[in-house]
């Protein structure tokens, strides 16, 4: 296998994980949507509050994930510098 067809190889691995973890996330909220609905007594006018609150939960949850991964702690490290240049650059341009 060639240079190419590797980094071809990879990028659509890469494609493929992104579509699959955002597809998967979706059924997943779908189905704890359902699941909150079909509770007996559910109050159905406080799904979008439950929604929110389940989705920034989850948010939470995948942020320890990633920051206790050696991947997780370099991309953070890599996010805080371009925050760190992007910061810079705008301060620069308003003088």
């Amino acid at each position: 296998m060639d240079l190419g067809e590797l980094m071809r190889h990879q990028v659509e691995n890469d494609s493929y994980v992104r579509w699959s973890t955002k597809y998967n996330t979706y059924v997943d909220l779908g189905k704890w949507i359902t699941s909150k609905l079909d509770e007996p007594g559910y109050n159905k006018i406080q799904i979008g509050s439950d929604v929110m609150k389940y989705i920034l939960e989850q948010m939470e949850s995948t942020k320890d994930i990633r920051d206790n991964t050696e991947m997780g702690k370099k991309m953070k490290e890599l996010e805080n510098v371009k925050r760190r240049w992007t910061i810079k650059k705008n301060r620069q341009s308003y003088r």
